[in-house]
Protein backbone atom coordinates (compact mmCIF):
# COMPACT_ATOMS: atom_id res chain seq x y z
CA UNK A 1 0.00 0.00 0.00
CA UNK A 2 1.37 3.42 -1.00
CA UNK A 3 1.85 6.18 1.57
CA UNK A 4 0.70 8.81 -0.94
CA UNK A 5 -2.38 9.05 -3.11
CA UNK A 6 -0.61 10.54 -6.14
CA UNK A 7 3.04 9.87 -5.41
CA UNK A 8 5.69 12.58 -5.08
CA UNK A 9 4.76 16.19 -5.78
CA UNK A 10 6.80 18.89 -7.48
CA UNK A 11 8.88 21.18 -5.30
CA UNK A 12 11.68 23.68 -5.78
CA UNK A 13 14.17 20.80 -5.77
CA UNK A 14 12.44 19.21 -8.78
CA UNK A 15 12.91 22.26 -11.06
CA UNK A 16 15.63 22.84 -13.63
CA UNK A 17 15.76 26.28 -15.22
CA UNK A 18 17.73 26.92 -18.40
CA UNK A 19 18.20 30.03 -20.53
CA UNK A 20 20.76 32.04 -22.50
CA UNK A 21 22.91 28.99 -23.20
CA UNK A 22 23.10 27.83 -19.58
CA UNK A 23 21.38 24.42 -19.24
CA UNK A 24 21.14 24.61 -15.44
CA UNK A 25 20.89 28.12 -14.00
CA UNK A 26 21.43 27.62 -10.26
CA UNK A 27 21.50 31.21 -8.99
CA UNK A 28 17.69 31.50 -9.06
CA UNK A 29 15.80 31.95 -5.79
CA UNK A 30 12.32 32.36 -7.29
CA UNK A 31 10.55 32.31 -10.62
CA UNK A 32 6.98 33.23 -11.50
CA UNK A 33 5.08 33.48 -14.77
CA UNK A 34 1.48 33.80 -15.84
CA UNK A 35 -0.79 34.47 -18.77
CA UNK A 36 -4.03 36.40 -18.54
CA UNK A 37 -6.77 37.13 -21.02
CA UNK A 38 -9.47 39.75 -20.82
CA UNK A 39 -12.95 38.23 -21.16
CA UNK A 40 -16.09 40.34 -21.28
CA UNK A 41 -19.74 39.36 -21.27
CA UNK A 42 -21.78 40.94 -24.07
CA UNK A 43 -25.45 41.66 -23.52
CA UNK A 44 -28.43 41.77 -25.85
CA UNK A 45 -32.06 41.73 -24.86
CA UNK A 46 -32.82 40.65 -21.32
CA UNK A 47 -30.45 40.74 -18.39
CA UNK A 48 -28.15 37.81 -19.24
CA UNK A 49 -25.08 37.75 -21.48
CA UNK A 50 -25.64 36.45 -24.98
CA UNK A 51 -21.99 36.26 -26.05
CA UNK A 52 -18.52 36.63 -24.65
CA UNK A 53 -15.70 38.62 -26.19
CA UNK A 54 -12.08 37.70 -25.63
CA UNK A 55 -9.27 40.23 -25.61
CA UNK A 56 -5.52 39.94 -25.90
CA UNK A 57 -3.47 37.35 -24.05
CA UNK A 58 -0.78 38.92 -21.88
CA UNK A 59 2.21 37.00 -20.52
CA UNK A 60 4.48 38.28 -17.79
CA UNK A 61 6.70 37.04 -15.03
CA UNK A 62 9.66 37.64 -12.82
CA UNK A 63 12.84 35.98 -11.73
CA UNK A 64 14.94 36.53 -8.62
CA UNK A 65 18.66 36.03 -9.19
CA UNK A 66 21.79 36.28 -7.10
CA UNK A 67 24.08 39.14 -8.21
CA UNK A 68 26.74 36.63 -9.31
CA UNK A 69 24.23 35.03 -11.69
CA UNK A 70 23.27 38.44 -13.09
CA UNK A 71 26.94 39.27 -13.66
CA UNK A 72 27.47 35.90 -15.41
CA UNK A 73 24.51 36.64 -17.71
CA UNK A 74 25.89 40.07 -18.54
CA UNK A 75 29.39 38.70 -19.19
CA UNK A 76 27.92 36.07 -21.54
CA UNK A 77 26.02 38.89 -23.31
CA UNK A 78 29.23 40.81 -23.97
CA UNK A 79 28.86 43.18 -21.02
CA UNK A 80 25.45 44.46 -22.10
CA UNK A 81 22.83 45.78 -19.74
CA UNK A 82 20.12 43.21 -19.04
CA UNK A 83 17.60 45.34 -20.94
CA UNK A 84 19.79 45.21 -24.07
CA UNK A 85 19.81 41.42 -24.28
CA UNK A 86 17.77 40.22 -27.30
CA UNK A 87 14.70 38.02 -26.71
CA UNK A 88 15.48 34.58 -25.32
CA UNK A 89 13.60 31.47 -24.19
CA UNK A 90 13.45 30.11 -20.65
CA UNK A 91 12.77 26.39 -20.21
CA UNK A 92 11.46 25.26 -16.83
CA UNK A 93 11.64 21.47 -16.48
CA UNK A 94 9.78 19.64 -13.73
CA UNK A 95 11.22 16.26 -12.74
CA UNK A 96 10.14 14.63 -9.49
CA UNK A 97 11.80 11.30 -10.29
CA UNK A 98 8.43 9.52 -10.45
CA UNK A 99 6.50 11.03 -13.36
CA UNK A 100 8.04 11.65 -16.79
CA UNK A 101 9.69 15.10 -16.91
CA UNK A 102 7.61 17.92 -18.35
CA UNK A 103 8.55 21.48 -19.26
CA UNK A 104 7.03 24.92 -19.59
CA UNK A 105 8.72 27.08 -22.22
CA UNK A 106 8.64 30.85 -21.86
CA UNK A 107 9.17 32.24 -25.36
CA UNK A 108 10.72 35.57 -26.37
CA UNK A 109 11.56 36.76 -22.84
CA UNK A 110 13.27 40.05 -22.09
CA UNK A 111 14.29 41.76 -18.89
CA UNK A 112 12.51 45.08 -18.29
CA UNK A 113 15.07 46.52 -15.88
CA UNK A 114 18.71 46.32 -14.93
CA UNK A 115 19.21 46.99 -11.22
CA UNK A 116 21.23 46.22 -8.14
CA UNK A 117 20.08 46.70 -4.56
CA UNK A 118 22.09 45.91 -1.47
CA UNK A 119 21.37 46.56 2.18
CA UNK A 120 23.16 46.10 5.46
CA UNK A 121 22.35 42.77 7.06
CA UNK A 122 21.00 41.25 3.86
CA UNK A 123 23.29 38.34 3.11
CA UNK A 124 21.25 37.00 0.19
CA UNK A 125 21.03 40.20 -1.92
CA UNK A 126 19.04 38.39 -4.63
CA UNK A 127 17.58 40.81 -7.18
CA UNK A 128 13.95 40.65 -8.39
CA UNK A 129 13.78 41.25 -12.14
CA UNK A 130 10.60 41.58 -14.17
CA UNK A 131 10.23 39.70 -17.44
CA UNK A 132 8.09 40.45 -20.46
CA UNK A 133 7.17 37.15 -22.12
CA UNK A 134 5.92 36.66 -25.66
CA UNK A 135 4.20 33.31 -25.18
CA UNK A 136 4.04 30.48 -22.64
CA UNK A 137 3.96 26.91 -23.88
CA UNK A 138 2.54 24.93 -20.96
CA UNK A 139 3.58 21.29 -20.53
CA UNK A 140 5.54 21.42 -23.78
Amino acid sequence: MSCFVNGKGYGWDSLRISFLGNPDVIGVTSLNYEETQEKTNLYGTGNRPVERAEGKVECKGGIKLYPSEIMNIQKAAGGKSLIQIPPFDIVVTFNNGVEPPTSDTLRCCQFTKNARAFSNGDNENAQELELVIGKIEWNS
